[in-house]
Formats: C-alpha cells, sequence, structure tokens
C-alpha cells in the first residue's frame, strides 16, 4: 500500500484557516529527494499549552487523517481556550509506504536516547522552544496483523484502549474512556495487553527509556497516547480518534 504524502497530508495543511500557522521544521531524505516535516501553532499564546502528534508509526495512518480532520474544522472551537503545538505527521516516508519504521529502519518513537532519528532532533529543538504543556496526546494503532513477541496475534486487541503515562495520575484517562464507552466506542476490556494491566480500556504506565513519551514526561505532567485496532475499517478508526482528542480536549478546558 503506497499514499500520498502530499496529497494527503501537504496539501490539506496549505488551505487551513488563517488563524492556523503551518511551518516546516525540517526536511528528511525519502532516498531520491527530501519530504518536510511540518508543524502547526495555533491559538492564545496565554492559554495552556497542549501538544499533540500523531504518523510517528507510518503504518498507523489513522491518527494522521484525525488530526488533519481536526485541524480542517473541530480546533476553531478551541482556539480562545488552548494554544496547540501539533505535529502532523512525524514519519512522512513510512506513512507514504505504509512503514512502522523510517527509511533507515529505525523505530522513530523509541530513538529518543541515541538520537538516531532526524525526527527525534527535530521534535527536542521545537519542544525546547515552548516546553511546558499542559496536556500531550500522542495518536497511534495496533496492528491487529502482526504478532508482538512474546504473544499469539490472536490476543491482540481488537479494540479501543489508551495509555495513561502521565506523571501525576488524576483519572484523566479513565474520564476519557469512560466518556467514549457512552458514545457507543468499543472499549479493550482484556484483563492484560501484552503483558501489562489493562484497567478497562486503560493502561497505566512509565514509558520506556528511550521512547518519545519518556523524553515528554520532562515536559509535561499528563501524556495520553491513544490505541485502536487496524482490524476497523478506516473511516472508523479516523472517526473514534477524532473524538478521543475532542473528549480529551473538552476535560482539560473544563478543569
Amino acid at each position: 500500500m503506497k499514499r500520498s504524502y502530499k496529497n494527503e497530508v501537504q496539501d490539506k495543511l496549505s488551505s487551513l484557516n488563517a488563524q492556523i500557522e503551518t511551518r516546516v521544521l525540517g526536511n528528511i531524505s525519502s532516498g531520491k529527494t527530501f519530504i518536510p516535516v511540518y508543524y502547526v501553532n495555533a491559538g492564545q499564546n496565554k492559554k495552556p499549552r497542549v501538544l499533540l502528534s500523531t504518523g510517528i508509526h507510518g503504518d498507523e495512518p489513522a491518527g494522521v487523517y484525525a488530526l488533519i480532520e481536526f485541524l480542517k474544522g473541530p480546533i476553531v472551537d478551541y482556539l480562545d481556550k488552548l494554544n496547540f503545538s501539533i505535529f502532523p505527521c512525524l514519519n512522512p516516508w513510512g506513512f507514504e509506504h505504509d512503514k512502522r519504521t523510517n527509511l533507515y529502519g529505525v523505530d522513530i518513537n523509541r530513538s529518543f536516547v541515541k538520537n538516531n532519528s532526524v525526527i527525534a532532533l527535530i521534535l527536542k529543538r521545537q519542544i525546547a522552544a515552548n516546553p511546558n504543556y499542559t496536556l500531550a496526546i500522542n495518536l497511534h494503532e495496533d496492528n491487529t496483523q502482526i504478532q508482538v513477541d512474546g504473544f499469539p496475534k490472536e490476543e491482540n486487541p481488537r479494540a479501543f484502549y489508551l495509555y495513561d503515562n502521565s506523571r501525576e495520575l488524576q483519572n484523566f484517562g479513565a474520564s476519557i474512556i469512560n466518556k467514549l464507552r457512552t458514545q457507543g466506542i468499543e472499549i479493550c476490556n482484556n484483563e492484560t495487553i501484552y503483558g501489562e494491566k489493562n484497567n478497562q480500556g486503560v493502561i497505566v504506565s512509565i514509558p520506556s527509556k528511550g521512547e518519545f513519551e519518556e523524553f515528554l514526561r520532562r515536559h509535561t505532567n499528563r501524556i495520553i497516547v491513544t490505541e485502536n485496532p487496524t482490524c476497523w475499517s478506516l473511516e472508523k478508526r479516523v472517526s473514534v480518534q477524532l473524538k478521543a482528542l475532542l473528549t480529551a480536549l473538552d476535560f482539560a478546558v473544563s478543569e
């Protein structure tokens, strides 16, 4: 499967509301040419800052489409309440080629200790410019067709769940899950997911060394990582990711 980063990301970002600032943070190699990596800044500077990111694994496209949809419309309802730092597609080459890693086989999401990806360096530099966030949300997907080492493929989650990687737990992840459940979203109730305890759709965990989330814990107390199964249709996956995002933002502005 191949996707067009230009058509599905670049062109969409170029036609956003004038209130939304979009700029190129850097360029990465695609083998024959270079692809721009985008950053979006929007909202009120003096309001709480929220970091949104997705597409760090190129074979998890629903989050990219969900963030594009958010930028095209729903974001306007939050521009007077929050300040956004948004990374709409962190692995352009992987997105185009439906690959988890980058061109060089590096899992970008786990490259923050060795700094062996351009994206890790770009993110560190940009996040240092605005180092304090009230909330970070990373949109991911769970590939139901890939066997995770040590776990049978048949046990891969086939419903939505999330990781709460926050430093100070305040039931934020559970609040999101409970709201989504009332909206009819199927929530994964497996007792464990890949060896970690699952509390009715919420895995409370400390990120592994080198992960993006582990780096983010230096800059925010609250980190949510969403996961929906790829066995769902793409349309449903995008819809659920967008609902999860909006639910989290609604809770953030209501506090």
